[in-house]
């Protein structure tokens, strides 16, 4: 099954627990990682729109699902419902162009999106609060992202778990 051979895009689901769930059982996602692309459900008039600078194959949904996760949104699997793919032909070889740059497209999405989410959220003062929990954990985890942005977070993390502690004069 395509979800054991393409765990960064799928083991988020934590498949253990989706086989082990009781009728009506809902879950969180807890362990999201980047490159997360589970097929969902969603209304059209809430989360943040996808990104349309991806061509081909590869990217787009991760980046689409990061940028929903970011805003502060969680997801859910529903462990009574599933689908199935069809696979439909595509030449493999551009496959793998299409993949190779859109993995770079996506590596610079991240960073862009980070910036300016943090930005957003200093502006307006929210960048400490719950809802910005998802920001904050995957920004630190992105590459790329200012160092001074990086060091913000981390100062936010600590004061946020009430750890008196200056990470920042740490680090230096």
């Amino acid at each position: 099954m395509f979800h054991q051979s393409w765990v960064p895009g799928h083991g988020s689901t934590d498949y253990e627990q989706y086989y082990a769930a009781q009728p009506g059982e809902v879950y969180r996602v807890t362990k999201y990682q980047k490159s997360y692309e589970p097929y969902v459900i969603m209304r059209r008039d809430g989360p943040p729109w996808c990104d349309e600078r991806f061509v081909g194959y590869g990217g787009n949904k991760a980046a689409c699902l990061f940028s929903i996760y970011l805003s502060g949104i969680d997801f859910y699997v529903f462990p009574d419902d599933f689908l199935i793919h069809q696979s439909h032909p595509y030449a493999e070889e551009a496959r793998k162009n299409e993949r190779k740059i859109n993995k770079q497209v996506y590596d610079d999405f991240r960073k862009e999106l980070c910036a300016e989410q943090i930005a957003e959220s200093l502006r307006i003062n929210t960048l400490h609060t719950n809802d910005m929990d998802n920001l904050r954990v995957e920004c630190m985890k992105t590459p790329g992202v200012p160092e001074v942005v990086l060091e913000h977070l981390f100062k936010v993390e600590i004061e946020k778990k009430g750890q008196f502690v200056d990470l920042i004069k740490a680090i230096h």
